[in-house]
């Protein structure tokens, strides 16, 4: 009776009223569970060296190592709104969880790439469910108007996580063995499943109608192939068939799959959720700013190794300084998203990134630590009153119905564009790289050369800043009348600052490629 009940419950059905206490605990379980799923996706990066002399494999197959985890996470995604309304997202969770924990075992235990690519796909399956699903969890439970607050909370492994993983990889491969990169997931898991079970309740179930299988065959391969395309991209060069032809093929299922859900009654990924203006400007910000912060993440701590000499558990150490600076900002920026809305948080948070990505496109050979800790952490406060509260401002007037669905398609979009950062990132490193070595003729101008390359592309990730400045102005405080309710039209200020801004920060965009690519007369 009670699982049908909670199937057949009103399409606009809210969750019961959870008190504070369980709230808080709820977060506190969830992000547990989430530090295992993101640690993995940094952890490879800094241990490749060691795996190929494990594996005796090259390098092109240890990276897939790390890939295969991303396809893994991309391919899971999207399905997983459809599948928290179907089976419950207690249910799942503890399911999913479960999965990570055996296959971050098995990972550790293979003894030939091939295998430990298998296992990394398989993790990636079962970590890419743990995000979104607690995600939904916590929005069915949590208030609009405290949602600041809790992202704020839940947002610190998002962000920690990321930054301590080349660290922690580093140290772990050095005073001890390449298995534990996988294994230092197992912990964390074997203490978030039985507080789950015993203390997490299930969201309130909406019927997701028959699964739309067409929608599936579309998206998963479209979001897969794509990122599959992007990540050979940074290898093989963005105008190569390795590259283009599974970009194409991705671009195109995924135009073929958004035709397709428009016309069902019962789609994969609601696309409706679009139609409200607070939700997409979320996804627009959350998605520049993932793909900034992720390129950055990954090329700082080559330039840190390959420039500045660093070995790469100090690289990783100093990058650390960014996540520590995120959980610094996130309960002020939490509080004051909660006590004055996402708008005016959101847009002090993106000025700060950008004059910080400004600053740290002039580091050189001589740049000491001092200095970069206060850049990586001053980048860490910017992303923690910019990235999360944007994230919690998504779902102010989202109908309760919606938000499994609208989770799903947030954290598939800001996979997508993680991936395409670090690509970009990379692939306009190598070209500044290249561009500036060419005509340097002694070893001592080296260094500073290849810094310069560096400097060019991060500039790069300032003007991406600069561009969702005006979408911060459609950003919504949550409506005494509750989720599923209209806010009013902008008033004429805001349209006018709305607007304004764009041009500001595409004019600004346009001045970072002039710089970085030297294409000023």
């Amino acid at each position: 009776m009670g699982a049908t009940a909670a199937r057949q419950a009103p399409a606009g059905a809210a969750a019961p009223a959870a008190s504070g206490r369980y709230r808080w605990a709820a977060s506190g379980i969830i992000a547990l569970g989430s530090v295992a799923s993101i640690l993995s996706s940094t952890v490879v990066n800094v241990a490749v060296p060691t795996l190929e002399k494990v594996f005796h494999a090259s390098l092109t197959d240890v990276q897939w190592v790390a890939t295969a985890y991303l396809l893994g996470l991309a391919a899971v995604i999207p399905i997983s709104g459809w599948v928290s309304d179907r089976f419950g997202t207690k249910r799942v969770y503890l399911a999913t969880l479960a999965v990570f924990v055996v296959t971050s075992l098995l990972c550790g235990f293979a003894r030939s790439v091939q295998t430990e690519i298998a296992f990394r796909v398989l993790q990636g399956l079962a970590g890419g469910m743990v995000m979104p699903v607690g995600m939904a969890m916590l929005m069915h439970i949590t208030p609009p108007h405290q949602r600041g607050r809790m992202m704020g909370t839940v947002g610190v492994p998002m962000l920690l996580a990321p930054a301590l993983g080349p660290a922690v990889a580093g140290w772990l491969i050095q005073n001890f063995s390449w298995e534990y990169i996988f294994w230092i997931n197992i912990p964390f898991g074997l203490v978030a499943i039985p507080l789950a079970w015993f203390w997490l309740r299930d969201s309130p179930r909406v019927d997701p109608g028959p699964l739309d299988t067409v929608g599936l065959l579309l998206c998963t391969p479209g979001v897969t192939v794509f990122i599959y395309g992007v990540t050979r991209a940074s290898q093989f060069g963005w105008g190569s068939a390795a590259a283009l032809l599974p970009m194409a093929a991705g671009v195109v299922l995924t135009v073929l799959f958004v035709l397709w859900e428009v016309r069902q009654r019962h789609p994969l990924l609601d696309l409706q959720v679009f139609r409200d203006a607070a939700y997409s400007a979320s996804i627009l910000v959350g998605v520049l700013l993932a793909g900034g912060m992720f390129g950055a993440t990954f090329v700082v701590p080559i330039f840190l190794q390959q420039v500045q000499g660093y070995g790469a558990m100090g690289a990783g150490l100093l990058v650390a300084a960014q996540g520590l600076g995120s959980v610094v900002a996130l309960p002020v920026s939490g509080w004051l998203t909660d006590r004055y809305g996402a708008r005016i948080v959101v847009f002090s948070g993106i000025c700060l990134l950008t004059m910080v990505s400004f600053a740290m496109a002039t580091v050189g050979p001589d740049t000491s630590t001092l200095e970069w800790v206060a850049l990586l952490a001053g980048r860490g406060v910017a992303v923690g009153f910019s990235m999360m509260p944007a994230f919690s401002a998504a779902y102010v007037t989202i109908e309760p119905r919606l938000i499994s669905r609208a989770t799903a398609l947030a954290n598939t979009a800001q996979r997508m564009a993680s991936s395409l950062g670090i690509a970009v990132l990379a692939t306009i490193t190598a070209d500044r790289v290249a561009a500036n070595l060419h005509p340097v003729m002694t070893h001592e101008a080296v260094p500073a050369a290849i810094a310069r390359g560096f400097d060019q592309a991060l500039l790069f990730t300032a003007g991406m800043s600069m561009v969702v400045l005006g979408a911060t102005m459609l950003l919504r405080r949550p409506l005494a009348e509750g989720p599923g309710s209209a806010h009013p039209p902008l008033p004429g200020s805001l349209r006018f600052l709305l607007v304004a801004l764009s041009v500001f920060g595409l004019l600004g965009l346009a001045l970072s490629l002039v710089l970085a690519f030297d294409l000023s007369p």
